[in-house]
């Protein structure tokens, strides 16, 4: 037997705002309109994922539909690339995805193919991850355009998450593969992480809000939030799987029937 469960691990797409046309967040929008998210479920995961809503898993607190969600919609794209002042495309991307890992190599050709529908030609490198995360470091005028990563908190806080990949990281940055600086959204989430303990209802709201802002700005597209699935002996039984380590199975409630 086959079980399956919600995992805190997701896909994302870093838009490298740092170098024309991608400086524009009106292009960002255009683009994130133009990424087929059903497809990308049904042929990048087997249908084993959902689209995802924003930096926060679905089923994790600070993951809620209260966060607002690209729709594939290339007549909207079109739209908003004509307001940009790139009306029929007319511009050329690169993207990485790290060449080890599967999932990425089946979805990264649909981005290409769905933006090529609005005039923007996206060529895909597979690199090493190890490659991929150097070319990331080294200069953003000069990185390539979009970064896929796979990406799981340490800890299931939404903190650690939304300050690990979009706080102000200067101009040396770690995880913030967009270079995205907004200190509105910095203030947001350190003032709602000084308050979970105490008032998590007040930091949720306050969750949801920093994951909105960033969506106005669209320097990342959520691509998918993995669903995990664990093949199985039948007649073990107690299995539990916990969404913030979905790949290691706790021993301790399993026994064989």
């Amino acid at each position: 037997r086959v079980i399956y469960g919600p995992s805190y691990q997701n896909y994302m797409a870093f838009f490298n705002t740092q170098r024309p046309p991608l400086d524009n967040p009106k292009v960002r929008k255009a683009l994130s309109h133009a990424i087929p998210y059903g497809d990308i479920v049904t042929v990048g995961f087997n249908g084993n994922a959902s689209q995802a809503r924003g930096p926060v898993p679905q089923g994790q607190f600070g993951g809620t539909s209260d966060v607002f969600q690209y729709t594939y919609d290339l007549e909207r794209a079109k739209k908003l690339l004509a307001e940009a002042g790139h009306k029929g495309g007319g511009f050329k991307l690169t993207l990485t995805y790290a060449a080890e890992n599967v999932q990425e190599a089946r979805f990264a050709p649909l981005i290409q193919s769905e933006f090529k529908k609005i005039g923007v030609d996206v060529e895909i490198k597979a690199l090493a991850w190890s490659t991929q995360w150097a070319k990331a470091k080294e200069d953003p005028k000069t990185a390539q355009d979009m970064f896929v990563l796979l990406w799981w908190p340490t800890y299931s806080d939404p903190y650690e998450t939304l300050y690990s990949l979009l706080h102000d990281e200067g101009e040396k940055p770690v995880w913030n593969l967009a270079y995205y600086k907004n200190a509105a959204y910095d203030k947001m989430i350190r003032d709602a992480y000084e308050i979970v303990g105490s008032n998590p209802e007040k930091a949720l709201g306050l969750y949801v809000d920093a994951q909105n802002l960033i969506q106005q700005d669209a320097p990342v597209a959520w691509v998918a939030d993995v669903l995990e699935n664990w093949p199985m002996n039948k007649k073990l039984k107690g299995v539990v799987m916990n969404p913030a380590y979905p790949q290691v199975p706790f021993f301790y409630g399993m026994y064989i029937e």
